[in-house]
C-alpha cells in the first residue's frame, strides 16, 4: 500500500491497523506491506479514516481545509518461479478523496469536517491461510476498563523481561505472531534465523517509555486489543516504545503489541 497525503490519518485493513500517521514532519508519500491483516484470499475490507493536519508535535488544526489531498494505491506482486525476482506489481485499488457523498450525492466541503471515514474492500489473492485473531474472544464493552488494566499490566511484564534480556521468554511470547508473519512476508529460513537470533546479539541499550498518556484500542471487529498513545506524533500508534542507543546510532523506536484471548482461554497472547 502507497499513501500520499498532507492530512494525519489511519488505515484499517480487516479492521485492523495498517499505518497510521500524526507526525508534522512525516508528510507526502509512504509505502508500507499489507500482508499481516490479510488471513486469506478473497475480499478484504479497507477503512480510511483522515484528520485534520499538525502543526506541531502537540497540536492539530481544527478543520481539514480544503487543500488537503490524500492518494491510495494498493499494489500486488509475487515471485516468479523461474527465480527472476519479482513480477510487474499489479494495482489491485486506487483511491482519492470523493468530492461528493456517496449516499447524497451533494458535494463535501472538507473545509467544515474535523474528520473523514471512508469504507470500501478490494480483492487480495495470497498463497497462505492465517488463523490470526479469528478464533479469538470477542471482548464486549463492559469489561473494556478491566481490560485495559490488564493490556497494561502484559505490556509492562514484555518492558520488563526486555529489561531483564530474557530473550528466550520473549521469544515464546511471540512464537505465534512471528510463525505469521514469517509467512505472510515470504520470509526465506534465512532471515528468519537473523530475527530469531537478532535479540541478543544486537547490543542496543533500551530504555523504555513509562506506560502513560494512552488509550485502549480495540480491532479486529473486537478481538484485537492494545495500547495507543493518545496525543503527539506517536498519536494512535503503539505505547510499547523505548529510546535506544548502540556504537552507530540513536534513536526513537515503537514496537507494535496487538494482543487477543483465544476462545476459552484466561491469557492474552500476541497476535502482531
Amino acid at each position: 500500500m502507497e499513501v500520499e497525503t498532507n492530512y494525519n490519518y489511519q488505515v484499517l485493513v480487516n479492521d485492523f491497523p495498517v499505518n497510521a500517521n500524526f507526525d508534522y514532519k512525516l508528510k507526502g508519500s509512504m509505502t508500507f506491506n499489507i500482508n499481516n491483516s490479510i488471513l486469506q484470499s478473497g475480499k478484504q475490507k479497507l477503512e480510511i479514516r483522515i484528520y485534520p493536519e499538525s502543526i506541531n508535535e502537540v497540536t492539530q488544526k481544527e478543520f481539514l481545509g480544503s487543500k488537503g489531498y490524500f492518494k491510495l494505491q494498493i499494489t500486488q506482486t509475487a515471485w516468479r518461479k523461474d527465480g527472476g525476482g519479482q513480477e510487474e506489481p499489479k494495482i489491485i485499488l486506487e483511491y482519492e478523496l470523493p468530492k461528493e457523498n456517496k449516499q447524497t450525492g451533494n458535494t463535501i466541503d472538507y473545509a467544515k469536517l474535523k474528520s473523514f471515514t471512508d469504507s470500501l474492500s478490494f480483492e487480495g489473492k495470497v498463497p497462505y491461510i492465517l488463523q490470526g485473531w479469528t478464533n479469538g474472544e470477542v471482548f464486549k464493552k463492559e469489561d473494556f476498563l478491566q481490560l485495559k488494566a490488564q493490556v497494561a499490566a502484559f505490556y509492562q511484564d514484555m518492558i520488563n523481561a526486555y529489561q531483564k534480556k530474557e530473550w528466550d521468554y520473549i521469544r515464546t511470547q511471540y512464537l505465534q505472531s512471528d510463525k505469521e508473519v514469517y509467512q505472510a512476508e515470504y520470509f526465506p529460513n534465512n532471515i528468519i534465523e537473523e530475527y530469531q537470533k537478532g535479540l541478543e546479539n544486537n547490543k542496543i541499550d533500551r530504555k523504555f517509555f513509562p506506560l502513560e498518556n494512552y488509550k485502549l484500542g480495540i480491532y479486529g471487529n473486537g478481538r484485537i486489543l492494545c495500547l495507543e498513545t493518545i496525543s503527539g506524533k506517536n498519536k494512535g500508534n503503539s505505547a510499547f516504545g523505548y529510546t535506544y542507543e548502540n556504537e552507530e546510532e540513536r534513536g526513537i523506536m515503537y514496537l507494535d503489541l496487538y494482543l487477543y484471548r483465544p476462545k476459552g482461554s484466561s491469557r492474552f497472547q500476541i497476535i502482531r
